[in-house]
């Protein structure tokens, strides 16, 4: 008996539990980006013209959401988010071809005129009419025939003659 009075003593002194301690006990802060797509949707133009603004300096990391965007069955917000990605591919296209510019010029400057002129070529592909990119190639293409010996000069290739009927 003196067991059972021990037990329900026990039992009778008990500490209501504590409160059960959450992962997410910090505030959730909304994703601007979330945002600015949602103002694509605006009635207003401003707010869409404000809006596209915005995501047109949203990193490249951002391209995911922005592509989700461009699939949305909104046109409107559809058609501005293709635009600021093909802008976003434009301006990253131009870095990468000013990246080799600059890559074929120290190239040409120690002297190792193939390699530059590779560079040079894989600048004016990535953004052809590149006017630096044209000139340093077509010096490269003069220090290049002048240094090869006439057996490595690759001919034109004759042209056949065309009649007129």
């Amino acid at each position: 008996m003196a067991r059972w009075v021990i037990i329900l003593a026990l039992g009778a002194c008990r500490t209501p539990p504590l409160p059960a301690i959450h992962a997410t006990t910090h505030p959730v802060i909304p994703d601007p980006l979330d945002h600015l797509i949602d103002d694509l949707t605006s009635d207003d133009i401003e707010i869409r013209d404000r809006a596209e603004a915005r995501l047109r300096d949203v990193r490249a990391s951002e391209a995911p959401r922005l592509e989700d965007g461009a699939r949305s069955s909104d046109l409107e917000t559809a058609g501005r988010c293709a635009r600021i990605l093909r802008g976003n591919l434009d301006e990253l296209k131009a870095e990468q071809a000013s990246e080799h510019y600059r890559l074929a010029e120290r190239y040409y400057q120690s002297g190792d005129f193939e390699r530059a002129e590779l560079e040079c070529a894989k600048a004016l592909r990535l953004q052809p009419g590149l006017a630096a990119a044209e000139a340093l190639g077509s010096e490269i293409e003069f220090v290049l025939a002048v240094h090869r010996p006439r057996w490595a000069v690759r001919a034109a290739p004759a042209r056949k003659p065309v009649f007129f009927h």
